[in-house]
């Protein structure tokens, strides 16, 4: 009992059968490697999602928690590494909604389409607004509880900023920020069309 509760996960019973032992070796050394190949694998999963600023999470809905990668946890300034967080506050830092909105709002389209897609924006003290592509779907696993929503969450923010600066250089003068031609004519066609609807 020591010997497990010190890190030991096999043992092999004083014998003259040698090769059981060899194939008992054999054994533990292919565990050992699978191991830190899983170390290496995950280590690198989280890079890549630390790269792409992109979280992933599990929503166990019947406990109430939340699963976070240490991605989705640092977007939310919930802590860097895996973990466990209730649900209510992971809920509150991605959507700004309390819980039983959330969880409405994520049943209704999940119900509708059998997936989440959804946008929040999200005020930061320091960072001004930033902006989340949250995905979900039910978990269909069979190692799951069938009420587990799985889900990402991505930081778009740079992406909407520029996608604003695109719009203002296109539509307003850089020179003096007043509305330009383009601007002009979108406006004066919208206009024509809203008079024609109404004769």
């Amino acid at each position: 009992n020591r010997a497990y509760e010190a890190g030991a996960t096999d043992f092999f019973v004083k014998s003259s059968q040698i090769t059981l032992l060899a194939q008992r070796v054999r054994h533990m050394l292919r565990a050992d490697s699978m191991r830190e190949e899983l170390i290496k694998s995950r280590g690198n999963l989280a890079k890549a999602q630390r790269i792409a600023r992109v979280g992933s999470w599990e929503w166990k809905r019947s406990q109430q928690t939340v699963i976070g990668s240490g991605e989705c946890l640092r977007l939310l300034g919930l802590g860097t590494e895996d973990a466990r967080v209730d649900d209510a506050e992971f809920i509150l830092r991605i959507s700004g909604l309390d819980r039983e909105s959330f969880e409405a709002l994520v049943l209704a389209e999940l119900g509708a389409s059998g997936t989440f897609r959804r946008e929040f924006e999200i005020p930061r003290a320091a960072a001004g607004v930033l902006t989340l592509h949250v995905e979900a779907e039910h978990a269909v696993d069979g190692e799951c509880e069938p009420d587990n929503v799985l889900g990402t969450i991505q930081d778009i923010s740079e992406r909407r900023n520029s996608e604003r600066e695109l719009n203002r250089l296109a539509n307003f003068d850089t020179l003096t920020g007043l509305p330009n031609r383009n601007m002009f004519r979108d406006r004066f066609e919208r206009a024509i069309e809203n008079a024609r609807s109404r004769n």
